[in-house]
Parts: C-alpha cells; sequence; structure tokens
C-alpha cells in the first residue's frame, strides 16, 4: 500500500516538473506589430574581409555556406522552423531549430541579432540560424 502511495507521488512530482520545462521552451511570438521598415536602424551584416554593412542584394553575390550576422525583425512564421526576418534593406527567411531559442521569446517589434549559414537555393537564399539574441 505505501509503495502504490509513493509511486503516485512521484508521478505526480513527475508529472509537475515535466510541465515547467515546456514553458520555458520560448520561440516567435506573433503577438506585436513590427517597425517600418524606414524606421528600422540596422541592417543586414556579412562576417566578411571588411566587416563593412551589405544590403540584401549583397548577400545573394556571397558564396554559398557564409557565414553572417543579421539584425532586425523576425515579422512572421511561416512552418515550423521556417521564419522571415526584416530590416530597412529587404526580408531573408531564416530556420530556427527549436533548441536555438533557448528559452527566449521573441515578438515581431523586437530587434534581434542572428548569426548563422547563407544557404543559396534556386529561387531564393535563407539563411540556417545558429545564435538568435533579442537587442
Amino acid at each position: 500500500m505505501q509503495r502504490r502511495i509513493l509511486i503516485s507521488v512521484l508521478t505526480i512530482l513527475m508529472t509537475v516538473s515535466f510541465q515547467g520545462y515546456s514553458d520555458d521552451k520560448g520561440g516567435f511570438n506573433p503577438n506585436g506589430q513590427p517597425p517600418a521598415p524606414h524606421e528600422q536602424k540596422d541592417g543586414y551584416r556579412g562576417i566578411t574581409d571588411g566587416q563593412h554593412q551589405i544590403t540584401t542584394k549583397e548577400l545573394e553575390k556571397l558564396p554559398d555556406r557564409t557565414w553572417v550576422s543579421l539584425k532586425g525583425n523576425i515579422i512572421k512564421q511561416n512552418g515550423k522552423n521556417e521564419y522571415l526576418l526584416r530590416d530597412e534593406q529587404g526580408s531573408i527567411a531564416l530556420i530556427i531549430k527549436d533548441n536555438v531559442w533557448q528559452g527566449q521569446e521573441v515578438k515581431p517589434d523586437d530587434l534581434v541579432s542572428v548569426n548563422g549559414q547563407l544557404m543559396h537555393e534556386q529561387t531564393h537564399s535563407t539563411i540556417i540560424v545558429r545564435e538568435i539574441r533579442r537587442l
């Protein structure tokens, strides 16, 4: 009898403690309004030899698998791990896996910095994000 009570209590404790982990997952929260493109101050920055700011068009000229650092607003979620980042120069698709969020919640009006790898596909380019920080 005591063994059953102990097992029941342990089961309840484990259930309650695991529910806390699911709530701290973080990720994109679509509530909020991104700033207008002309009000955004930071643009794309590619990690290149010159370390100068580049435009969206220049991103297209960078080689595949180039590591880049970008600042902007994640304005919407297009799929499970697919998002759209916008700055005053334009927008680019992001792929952000759940573990990259590290408990951070990001809204469209939050300025973020993302670091990742530029991947060119036939019709568009994508950044596979390895790190994201809310600024």
